[in-house]
């Protein structure tokens, strides 16, 4: 089996440019991964994904629903998709003269790997056992559709209690006491 060569991010945006929450993005249909665009910019990431072309599906309500093709090699890898409605685009606006007082925000790094609360617990997308984590998440979704429908659960609730829970010492110790006592078996 050949090694996974990283990460994609794909962002969904509309006809104005603008991100869209809450697309569905199918990477590799029928039987592949399936993630919600729930971030502010309309990205859904896909972990660990090995060198190839895959077709791509995507879909929201209210838009017309894109199929198309990705070519991943390796490294991190970025795809952009524009999806189409009946939205009527303001002209852009002539910006401002003056830089903006705030820098912008990115998330944190506990809401941009997709294993939430364990990144939020062990405080980093690439700890060991955030990557074991994923890469059994990983398997699971890819062979079982039960899997898939409990992981697309977990991902809607768990960044609002990632959230919660970062500031919460003895919280993250003991989700991460129990994730250190199982991940033998992982």
């Amino acid at each position: 089996m050949p090694s996974a060569v990283g990460n994609v991010a794909i962002y969904v945006k509309d006809k104005c440019n603008e991100p869209v929450i809450a697309a569905w993005v199918t990477f590799d249909p029928p039987s592949g991964v399936t993630r919600q665009t729930d971030y502010p910019d309309g990205k859904a990431v896909f972990f660990d994904i090995y060198a190839g072309t895959y077709p791509i599906l995507v879909q929201a309500d209210g838009y017309t629903t894109y199929q198309g093709s990705v070519t991943v090699s390796v490294g991190q890898q970025v795809f952009t998709v524009q999806l189409q409605d009946s939205t009527v685009c303001e002209p852009p606006t002539t910006p401002p003269t003056t830089p903006p007082t705030t820098p912008p925000t990115t998330p944190p790094p506990y809401l941009s790997s997709g294993c939430f609360i364990a990144t939020a617990c062990y405080g980093s997308p690439t700890h060991i056992r955030v990557n074991q984590l994923r890469k059994l998440k990983n398997e699971l979704t890819l062979r079982s559709r039960v899997a898939q429908l409990g992981y697309h659960a977990y991902y809607v609730w768990s960044p609002s209690v990632a959230r919660k829970i970062v500031n919460m010492q003895r919280t993250k110790k003991a989700i991460r006491a129990v994730i250190d006592f199982l991940s033998p078996l992982f």
